[in-house]
């Protein structure tokens, strides 16, 4: 007849271990419940083996880092996982560039600085804003001579020495004058709206904000088509996600969801979905998905990459426990309860749903029973350096 006993020394456990279980070798020790011939009789096959106990002392529970609680019944809610990331709010950012062609002369801002709407950006040199200044003042001349043309023909038609066609003439070129004149200051207040004189003006950031990017070089030529600064309000932070086809009749408006972000392990984000577009992105078959965060701290930074849990369908009531309580051992799936004795059993455990920091378990644990819920590395450990002995 052969009886099987686990034997695991744990070094920084094992003397105080042993005062507690009675264990010989003075170590730490796991064994099946049941002394005796009984004990053997299971083991051998001749009845139902009993579970491995697993027996520490307070002092070694204090080190182990040891700590459980009560498994219990909880609400639990379906989650939709989609990748997500953090992008610049487009109603509170602007690419800054020059009206028309122009000579970057002075740049006044680097990247990081604050500024106001407003705040002068750099200082350029164009040849279509001086031309334009130039043609109102010409226009300008023009008009004033038109003036006095009508001026002069309605006192002489009043004396009878021009006809009345002289006053018709000098009116339309008067009203000729007026139009080109107004033409000339709408091009040149559309040219030089940043101020200055001449050919030069001023590039004005249109949004109060933070300098995020910058271009501008003094010197260089930029045309319209260039983004000389980057200025944008990072006080608010959108976020968006893309849920898979499969996945997308599950997500509508204002579902609750969670941000977590690869930058910030530790830390999560509570939020809702604010939009949910009308069709799938072509290129990568996914619906985007979109949350508005305040950024108070500027955690928050464009660019950032995470996840939304996306709270789907109704609440259900499950056993659950946290997720740190869950040990793999090759093909078993272990938590390790705490028996009335003080000792600890691991136990075979069918898992469900996962939400968040919590897991479900379909069978092999009641609500009650006190699992452990940290330390459990350690637990695992008597169990990997286990050796069995056959009397």
């Amino acid at each position: 007849m052969t009886a099987r006993r686990w034997h695991a020394p744990l070094a920084a456990l094992g003397a105080l271990a042993a005062v507690a279980a009675g264990c010989p070798g003075g170590g730490a020790c796991t064994a099946p419940a049941g002394d005796g011939d009984e004990g053997k009789a299971a083991a051998s096959g001749g009845g139902a083996s009993a579970p491995v106990r697993i027996v520490l002392a307070p002092e070694g529970i204090a080190t182990g880092g040891v700590r459980w609680e009560k498994a219990a019944v909880t609400t639990l809610y379906d989650e939709l996982l989609v990748p997500a990331e953090v992008v610049l709010d487009p109603n509170r950012a602007a690419h800054v560039t020059p009206i028309t062609r122009a000579r970057v002369v002075e740049v006044k801002v680097s990247i990081g600085d604050v500024v106001a709407k407003g705040d002068v950006l750099a200082v350029v040199e164009s040849t279509e804003l001086g031309e334009a200044r130039a043609g109102v003042a010409e226009v300008t001349s023009r008009m004033k001579l038109a003036e006095t043309n009508v001026a002069r023909a309605r006192e002489m038609a009043a004396a009878g020495v021009a006809p009345a066609k002289a006053v018709t003439d000098a009116e339309a070129e008067l009203s000729a004058a007026r139009a080109a004149l107004s033409a000339a200051s709408t091009r040149a207040a559309v040219y030089g709206k940043g101020g200055g004189t001449g050919a030069l003006t001023s590039v004005r950031s249109p949004v109060a904000g933070t300098v995020i990017d910058r271009h501008a070089t003094t010197g260089e030529i930029a045309g319209a088509d260039v983004s000389l600064f980057l200025v944008a309000d990072l006080s608010v932070s959108w976020i968006f996600g893309r849920v898979y086809e499969r996945d997308v009749g599950k997500v509508k408006e204002g579902q609750p969801a969670t941000l977590t972000l690869d930058a910030w392990p530790g830390r999560d984000w509570s939020c809702m979905l604010d939009y949910v577009a009308g069709a799938l992105d072509p290129e990568t078959r996914t619906l985007p998905v979109r949350i508005r965060l305040p950024n108070p701290d500027g955690a928050l930074k464009p660019g950032l990459f995470g996840a939304l849990r996306i709270r789907v369908g109704e609440p259900a009531p499950a056993l659950a426990v946290p997720a740190d309580a869950v040990q793999r051992l090759g093909p078993r799936t272990l938590v390790f309860v705490r028996a009335a004795d003080g000792a600890f059993e691991p136990r075979d455990v069918t898992l469900g749903r996962s939400v968040g920091t919590l897991v479900e378990v379909l069978s092999g644990l009641a609500a009650g029973e006190d699992v452990v819920v940290a330390g459990t590395f350690a637990l695992k450990g008597e169990l990997l350096r286990g050796a069995i002995e056959e009397d």
